[in-house]
């Protein structure tokens, strides 16, 4: 359908590889060792096919970040996306977009019945919710990789985008560890890219999860 350019699609399939990576699993895995190694590098962000100066910048601040000497990257991981109690910042689609504020819910049926009519494979076998922005983006790279610009399309419009720019901004004030914020900032910025050129509306969807109303509930 032509609906990306190759320079798209190669940012895509590169990007939502290494950040999807990076949300889904903890620092200390085995590929996402791999990748930190990589961003410790300064000049490792030019081989982002497509890039601007924020991007740049966060992607700047994610390799210096690495030298923070606090809260280390996989205890932050695991209170930012395991638990033990309720995330600040869930990472999961349904979460911002249930009425209720719950994992599975009306959205992630939306998500899984998509992927049954593409025959798209759940490639995890934990209990993890298939709206998980890590296996999303992850999902991104895999259709580009695929040329298939109309899944990618329905993807982002129906999927990904209605929520996550909510969930990214959040992050990044609340994820108290740069490491996890430069991180939130980077894809936030890299999924804005990601949008240009898209010729399908994103849905507008209510988003109904608060971090402040959560904080404050808690």
């Amino acid at each position: 359908m032509g609906t990306f350019n190759a320079d798209k699609l190669a940012l895509v399939k590169y990007s939502g590889r290494i950040l999807g990576s990076l949300f889904l699993y903890p620092p200390s895995s085995g590929g996402n060792r791999e990748i930190i190694s990589f961003i410790a590098s300064h000049n490792w962000i030019c081989d982002w096919p497509e890039r601007n100066k924020s991007i740049d910048r966060y992607a700047s601040h994610l390799t210096s970040n690495l030298e923070y000497q606090g809260e280390t990257r996989d205890t932050a991981y695991t209170r930012l996306f395991m638990g033990p109690g309720k995330l600040t910042v869930p990472p999961w689609g349904s979460v911002w977009l249930d009425k209720d504020c719950v994992n599975f819910g009306h959205s992630t049926c939306e998500l899984r019945s998509w992927m049954d009519v593409k025959g798209i494979a759940y490639p995890r076998q934990d209990a993890e919710p298939e709206d998980h922005l890590g296996l999303l983006l992850l999902l991104g790279s895999w259709l580009a990789d695929q040329d298939d610009e109309t899944g990618l399309s329905e993807l982002m419009s129906f999927h990904l985008l209605p929520w996550a720019f909510h969930y990214l901004h959040s992050l990044t004030l609340y994820a108290d560890h740069p490491f996890y914020s430069s991180l939130s900032a980077l894809t936030n910025e890299t999924l804005r890219l990601w949008q240009t050129g898209n010729p399908v509306p994103v849905r507008n969807r209510k988003v109904y999860f608060s971090v402040r109303e959560s904080r404050s509930n808690g």
